[in-house]
């Protein structure tokens, strides 16, 4: 037994010696290991002269990949997670294309995204092709296509520099829910407003140099006076004149002002005081309840200026 065990230590010094190569399972090795079977390691498997560059197998169902000390991947089949850059290490990515230098290229130290380029100056930097985002049901939820600088939303073919079709678009400001309200399905627009009632409802205060239009939509709008009177001297302490007009299909809204005409009692002139208010408002007529706070008599001639405006 002593003479088999010596003859093949024997075999293998020879082998070794003369191929310069160890065959396991393998009469032919081809490289200096060659192993015909399966390979248990444990821990990993190490680069020679370079501890930090290793291949290791930390935990069931885990590989890693390190190189230089820092950790490049990590497959995690329990967490069914496949991680490049795993430690946050100063690690680029890179894959080149076929005729491309960078199909695309993630900076780890500026936490930028390249694609088409391995200088990205953006969080996402697209350079030198389209940009399609497919959303459930619509082909193109947004296409940028690089050639003719237009951005498409909800369409792949865009005319213009922004060009969306078939949604509506909302612009939201500092403190305001709706800056910009498009409306693509009723055709309208709000500014300050995300529920436009016309073609251009604003709401808020419109500034322009000029405004030039075709057509003039002018409210519904009638105006005019009557004039009450009571004694020069001894007064009356309220009036209650009705308003007549016609042309509206619903009640409109009252204006009015009240002027005195004059007052027959000198010592008297210029303290009146009028208070009054607009009541049984109809689509034909409305109630004035003219009086003085201090329920002081009113005296001689006062004129009600109104406007009705629908």
């Amino acid at each position: 037994m002593k003479k088999i065990y010596l003859f093949i230590i024997l075999l293998f010094l020879v082998n070794l010696s003369f191929g310069q190569n160890v065959g396991i399972g393998t009469p032919t090795p081809d490289y200096t290991l060659d192993v015909n079977g399966s390979l248990g390691i444990n821990d990993a498997i190490y680069h020679n002269d370079d501890p930090d560059t290793w291949m290791g197998f930390p935990a069931p169902d885990t590989w890693e990949l390190a190189v230089g000390g820092k950790e490049v991947t990590q497959v995690d089949a329990i967490n069914s997670t496949f991680t490049i850059n795993p430690n946050q290490n100063d690690i680029d990515f890179l894959i080149r294309g076929d005729g491309i230098n960078a199909l695309l290229y993630a900076d780890t130290d500026d936490d930028y995204v390249g694609i088409g380029t391995n200088t990205p100056q953006h969080l996402m930097d697209i350079d030198g092709g389209n940009m399609l985002i497919r959303g459930d049901g619509i082909n193109a939820l947004m296409f940028a296509d690089h050639s003719s600088n237009a951005i498409g939303i909800g369409t792949a073919t865009p005319e213009h520099l922004v060009d969306i079709d078939n949604g509506n678009m909302l612009i939201r400001g500092d403190s305001i829910n709706a800056l910009l309200f498009v409306d693509h399905f009723d055709d309208r627009i709000g500014i300050g407003t995300d529920d436009p009632q016309t073609e251009l409802h604003i709401v808020g205060t419109l500034k322009a140099d000029t405004i030039e239009a075709n057509h003039i939509l002018l409210p519904n709008m009638q105006y005019g006076q009557i004039m009450v009177s009571a004694n020069p001297f001894i007064g009356t302490t309220l009036f209650t004149p009705q308003i007549n007009y016609s042309g509206f299909t619903n009640p409109p809204h009252i204006f009015i002002t009240v002027h005195d005409i004059d007052n027959q009692i000198p010592s008297d002139e210029g303290k009146e005081s009028y208070s009054y208010s607009v009541y049984n408002v109809t689509n034909t007529s409305a109630t004035v309840r003219l009086e003085e706070p201090d329920r002081g008599p009113m005296r001689g001639d006062i004129i009600i200026y109104w406007m009705a405006i629908e």
